[in-house]
């Protein structure tokens, strides 16, 4: 997006549209599909401009519900074991609060 902004000497919503176009054929899916979200390989994207507040906040939270991802598989062993003993508390709380903020984002 700030990409084609600069490139194109775009404003943000110009760019947003563009960068919305061209990954929609790229696609092969209408930009109406690739609008709402909800299909295959758009559902995971943020829609919004990265310098905007919304786009801001919303790589925001993606970037801690990462490191929450990160966190909890850090614990699990090739085996799919838990690695936490019973005296490692502070790990235990950090990996309570990765749990409870990675449920509470993918509602």
């Amino acid at each position: 997006i700030i990409e084609n902004q600069e490139c194109f000497d775009l404003s943000a919503d110009e760019a947003m549209e563009e960068t919305l176009v061209q990954f929609a054929k790229q696609c092969s899916i209408s930009v109406e599909l690739l609008r709402d979200g909800k299909h295959e390989p758009t559902e995971h994207l943020l829609l919004s401009h990265p310098d905007s507040k919304v786009g801001r906040l919303e790589r925001s939270i993606r970037e801690t519900f990462i490191q929450d991802l990160e966190c909890l598989d850090a614990l699990v062993n090739k085996d799919g074991s838990v690695n936490i003993s019973l005296g490692e508390r502070e790990k235990w709380g950090k990996a309570i609060d990765a749990l409870q903020e990675v449920i509470r984002y993918t509602r």
